[in-house]
């Protein structure tokens, strides 16, 4: 499931974020690679939301692209500091600030 790459790819920033530890920004950089290689769907937009386990594009759970919030929340949350919340950082404009 899509969704699963997304929050592996935001987890992994944070955690690098916190600690600084060079291997969550290794993480960070594989998930992206598994990412476009396997879920981003270049012809029709937005991510593949189920995959086989050939990492081909398949509909068994439901069909179609149901939802985006994932894949928009892994695009975000590497820009944003760790705390306050999402909603809250993008509200007060620190989207790519450095703190």
């Amino acid at each position: 499931m899509h969704w699963v790459a997304a929050e592996a790819v935001a987890a992994a920033a944070v955690i690098h974020q916190v600690t600084g530890d060079r291997i969550w920004a290794e993480r960070y950089e594989q998930w992206w690679e598994y990412i476009s290689t396997y879920l981003l769907d270049p012809e029709n937009g937005s991510w593949f939301h189920e995959l086989d386990a050939d990492n081909e594009p398949q509909g068994k759970t439901w069909p179609g692209k149901p939802d985006i919030y994932h894949a928009l929340q892994a695009t975000l949350i590497p820009r944003l500091p760790v705390t306050p919340t999402l909603a809250a950082a993008l509200r007060d404009g620190q989207l790519d600030r450095t703190l």
